[in-house]
C-alpha cells in the first residue's frame, strides 16, 4: 500500500455522498472531458433545442461531472450561458415536479434576453403552463406513446399528461395565475407555444437546462420528466443536459412504448455520452490513501501483514471498489471501527481482518449478518479445548450456505475472503491438531479466526470477563519493571482476570525481550506465593504452570546455558517469592522421565546445586512466618526442603508446630490428598497416606493428640483430615495398603 504524508489533524471520512464542486477535487481525471463538453455547449449555434445525455451508473460520478461542466462554463468569459439546474429527485413524491420545472424556467428566463421581453415572457410562459393544465386531462400515461414534437410550426402536443397538468395547478394561485388563466382561455396552446418560441428566438444565447438524478425517481416521475423534455424539446435556444443511468430510464419508458424504451429514448436524445470510465488505479489510490491515514500508527502498523493484505485485496476486496462512492462508503464505516478499537497505544483487532470484515459488512450485509452465529464453524471451536472435529464436507456446505447470500456474481469472491479471514475453514485445518499449532500465532496477531478474539469484531465491546489488548500490551511493556508488573497483576487479580491474562500471555512466551526476562522472573516469583488456590478442572491450567512456562520458553531462547543460570540465579536472589522459585529449580532436576524423553534443561547440572542452596535459604527464612504454615503448597515445600537438606531438619520443624492437638490437626490438613473424578458430575475424593505422613512426623504421636477429638467441633477441612487419618490407621491395622488406589485394585482381584 502506498505511503502518504501524515497530516496534523486526522481526516474525517464521514461523508454525505456529495459530488465534487471544482476541478481541484477531480481525482478521476475527468476535467478535460468536462471542459470539452462545455466548449461544445457554449459554441452551439443551432436555432433548435438540443438534448444531450450523459449515461452512468449510480455512484459513477455523474453529478461531479455536471459540476465540472458548470465550472468550465462559468469560467469561459463574459458571455456565460444562463443555466437552470433542475433536480427532480428533491421533489420526488410531492407531485410538484412539472410545476416546479416551469417555475424555475420562468425565473431563469427573467434574467436573460432583452429586458423589454422579461415581463411578456413570464406572462406568456404562465399562460402556456396553464393551458397545459386545462387540456391535460386528454392524455393518459399508461400504454401510450407521445408523438414526436417537431420545431415550431409542426405538430403540437395538445396535452402531455397528468404530470404536466399539475404544473398549472401550482401556477393558478394568486392574481397572476388568474390573469394567466384568462389569457390561456383566449388562446390555444399552439398559439401560446409559438409566442414562447418567438421570444426564445430573440435570446442572444441559449439556456442550458440541467436535469440530474432522473434515475432516482419513481417510474411515473421518470415519465413526467421526459414528457417535460419532449413537450418542450422544440423550443429554440434550449439545451438540455440530462444525467441518468440508461437502463433504468429505458425500462421506465418501455411502459408507454410497448417495451421499446431504447428506441423511444433515442428519439428524445440527440447527443449521448457515457461518463468516462474511472481508472481503477485512481479509485484505488483514494482507497489506499484513506486506509493509510488510519493504519500509519505504531499500534496498528505493527500488526500489518503486507502479504496477507495483498492476498485479501487481490483475491476479494478489490472487486468491491469500482467508484469513489464505494470508497467513501467504506472509509466512513472503517474510520468508525478504527476509532472504536483503538485503546490508548494499542489496537484491539487485526487491521487486515478488520478491512476484510468491513468489506463484507458494507457491501455484503446479508453475508456479514450470518457470520457472528457461525463462530463454531469459522474458528472450528465449540468453546472446548478439544472440540469434536468438523468434517470438511460439513464445513464446505456451511460456508456455501453463507456465501449463497452474496450479491449476484459475488459468491466465489465471498468464499475467497472468508478463507483468507478464517483459515480453519480450509481443508488444511480439518484436523484439530493442525489448528493447535497456529492458535498462539493467531492470538498474537489478534486474528478473527481465534475463538477468544472472534466476538470482539462483532460485539464491538470487551466483556467484563475478558482482558483488552491494551491491558495485555501494557502488561508486556511492564515485563522489565518488577514493581509495575506486580501491581498490574494484583489489579487483574482483584478483577478476577489474572488467569485470563496469563492464558493470553502464553502466546507471547517466546516473544518477550530477553533483556526483560530477569525482571519478569523476579516479578513472577513475587506473585507466585499469592496465587489463588487452584480449583481443579478436567483441562484447566494452573496459573503457576503459566508462570513456569513463561520463564522456561523465555529463557530457552538464550542459547548459552551459563547465561541462563546467571539470569535465574539473580532473579531468585532478588525476589521474595518462594513457590515459583521452588518449581523452577525442581524442574531442572534430572529425574528419569525428563531425561528419557529428551527434555531440554535450562542450566547445566553442575549449576543446579547453587540454585538449590538459594531456595533452601528461602525455605529456612519463610518457615519462620505464619504465611509459610498456612500456604496451600506447604506439602510441596516440605518435600523439597527434605530433599535438598536433611530429613532431620524438616522433622524438627514439623514436630515444633504439631506438638499440640491443634498443631496435629493442622499438619493433617496440609497432608490431606485430593482426587477428582469427572463423569456426569464432578466428585472429589480425600485420603491420607500414612507412609507420606511418616516422612515428616511420627504417626503414633499425632494419633495421641487427636484420639479423643470430637469431629463435630471441627471445621470441614479439619473434620475431613481427621476422619481420613483415622481411616488410614484402620487400614494399616487390618493389614491393608496405605494407597487407596492400590487397595481398590486388590479388592477387584479378590472379587474376580
Amino acid at each position: 500500500m502506498p505511503k502518504t504524508k501524515k497530516s496534523q489533524k486526522p481526516q474525517h471520512w464521514y461523508t454525505s455522498d456529495r459530488p465534487i464542486q471544482t476541478k481541484r477535487h477531480d481525482l478521476l481525471m475527468r476535467t478535460e472531458f468536462a471542459a470539452n463538453l462545455a466548449d461544445d455547449i457554449r459554441t452551439w449555434s443551432g436555432d433548435d433545442s438540443l438534448v444531450i445525455a450523459i449515461y452512468g451508473s449510480w455512484g459513477s460520478g455523474k453529478s461531479s461531472l455536471k459540476n465540472l461542466i458548470c465550472e468550465s462554463l462559468e469560467k469561459s468569459g463574459k458571455n456565460v450561458i444562463p443555466t437552470l439546474e433542475f433536480n427532480p429527485w428533491q421533489l420526488s413524491g410531492t407531485g410538484n415536479i412539472p410545476s416546479a420545472f416551469f417555475r424555475d424556467l420562468q425565473i431563469t428566463l427573467r434574467g436573460s434576453g432583452p429586458k423589454q421581453d422579461i415581463e411578456k415572457r413570464s406572462k406568456v410562459l404562465k399562460a402556456y403552463s396553464t393551458t397545459l393544465d386545462l387540456t391535460g386531462t386528454a392524455f393518459s400515461l399508461t400504454g401510450k406513446v407521445l408523438p414526436f414534437v417537431a420545431v415550431p410550426g409542426g405538430p403540437i402536443v395538445e396535452a402531455i399528461g397528468k404530470g404536466i397538468k399539475s404544473a398549472g395547478s401550482a401556477i393558478k394561485k394568486g392574481s397572476e395565475a388568474l390573469n394567466a388563466k384568462s389569457e390561456a382561455e383566449q388562446k390555444s396552446s399552439q398559439e401560446l407555444k409559438c409566442e414562447v418560441a418567438k421570444m426564445l428566438e430573440r435570446m442572444p444565447q441559449p439556456i442550458l437546462v440541467i436535469i440530474d438524478d432522473i434515475d432516482r425517481l419513481t417510474t411515473d416521475e421518470i415519465l413526467q420528466v421526459f414528457q417535460l423534455v419532449k413537450a418542450n424539446a422544440d423550443f429554440p435556444h434550449l439545451i438540455y443536459l440530462l444525467l441518468f443511468e440508461r437502463d433504468i430510464v429505458t425500462n421506465a419508458l418501455g411502459r408507454i412504448s410497448g417495451d421499446h424504451g431504447v428506441e423511444f429514448l433515442e428519439k428524445i436524445i440527440q447527443v449521448a455520452y457515457h461518463i468516462p470510465h474511472a481508472p481503477i488505479q485512481a479509485v484505488q489510490k483514494v482507497l489506499f490513501h484513506g486506509l493509510d491515514s488510519h493504519i500509519d500508527e505504531p499500534a496498528i502498523a505493527k500488526r500489518w501483514d503486507k502479504h496477507r493484505w495483498s492476498e485479501l485485496f487481490a483475491d476479494g476486496v478489490a472487486s468491491y471498489f469500482q467508484n469513489l462512492r464505494h470508497v467513501y462508503r467504506f472509509l466512513a464505516s472503517f474510520s468508525f471501527h478504527v476509532r472504536h478499537h483503538k485503546k490508548e497505544r494499542s489496537f484491539e483487532v487485526n487491521p487486515v481482518d478488520l478491512i476484510g470484515l468491513e468489506t463484507l459488512r458494507v457491501f455484503e450485509p446479508a453475508v456479514y449478518e450470518r457470520l457472528s452465529s457461525a463462530k463454531s464453524f469459522l474458528t472450528r471451536s465449540s468453546g472446548m479445548p478439544f472440540s469434536v472435529p468438523i468434517s470438511q464436507a460439513v464445513m464446505d456446505e456451511a460456508i456455501s450456505q453463507i456465501a449463497a447470500h452474496a450479491s449476484t456474481g459475488k459468491e466465489a469472491t465471498v468464499k475467497s475472503i472468508l478463507k483468507l479471514l478464517f483459515p480453519p475453514i480450509t481443508s488444511e485445518f480439518e484436523n484439530n491438531r493442525s489448528i493447535g499449532h497456529h492458535l498462539h500465532t493467531w492470538l498474537r496477531e489478534l486474528r478473527v479466526c481465534h475463538g477468544d478474539l472472534f466476538d470482539k469484531y462483532f460485539t464491538l465491546s470487551i466483556p467484563n470477563y475478558d482482558i483488552s489488548q491494551a491491558e495485555l500490551d501494557h502488561l508486556l511493556e511492564l515485563a522489565a519493571d518488577v514493581s509495575g508488573f506486580v501491581k498490574a497483576c494484583e489489579a487483574l487479580k482483584q478483577r478476577g482476570l489474572l488467569k485470563t491474562a496469563f492464558d493470553r500471555l502464553e502466546a507471547y512466551k517466546e516473544h518477550i525481550p530477553l533483556n526483560s526476562m530477569p525482571s519478569l522472573i523476579s516479578a513472577l516469583c513475587n506473585l507466585s506465593d499469592g496465587l489463588p488456590k487452584r480449583v481443579p478442572g478436567l483441562l484447566e491450567q494452573d496459573i503457576g504452570m503459566y508462570f513456569s512456562r513463561l520463564v522456561y520458553f523465555g529463557l530457552r531462547r538464550q542459547l548459552n546455558k551459563k547465561e541462563r543460570f546467571e539470569v535465574l540465579k539473580n532473579a531468585l536472589e532478588n525476589s521474595s517469592g518462594l513457590a515459583l522459585a521452588i518449581d523452577l529449580v525442581s524442574n531442572e532436576e534430572r529425574v528419569n522421565d525428563r531425561v528419557s524423553r529428551g527434555h531440554e534443561f535450562l542450566i547445566g547440572e553442575a549449576d543446579l546445586e547453587e540454585l538449590k542452596l538459594i531456595c533452601t535459604k528461602k525455605l529456612r527464612k519463610a518457615c519462620q512466618t505464619t504465611l509459610f504454615r498456612s500456604s496451600p503448597r506447604l506439602k510441596v515445600y516440605l518435600w523439597r526442603w527434605r530433599s535438598w537438606t536433611s530429613d532431620k531438619e524438616v522433622r524438627e520443624w514439623v514436630a515444633l508446630h504439631s506438638s499440640t492437638t491443634q498443631g496435629a490437626i493442622w499438619l493433617l490438613t496440609k497432608l490431606l490428598n485430593e482426587s477428582h473424578s469427572y463423569g456426569r458430575e464432578h466428585t472429589i475424593g480425600y485420603s491420607i497416606q500414612l507412609a507420606e505422613v511418616e516422612q515428616f512426623a511420627d504417626v503414633k504421636t499425632l494419633n495421641s493428640f487427636i484420639i479423643d477429638v470430637d469431629e463435630s467441633c471441627l471445621c470441614e477441612d479439619e473434620r475431613i483430615a481427621v476422619r481420613e487419618f483415622r481411616k488410614a490407621l484402620k487400614r494399616r491395622a487390618e493389614g491393608k495398603p496405605d494407597d487407596i488406589a492400590q487397595q481398590e485394585l486388590d479388592d477387584a482381584d479378590i472379587n474376580e
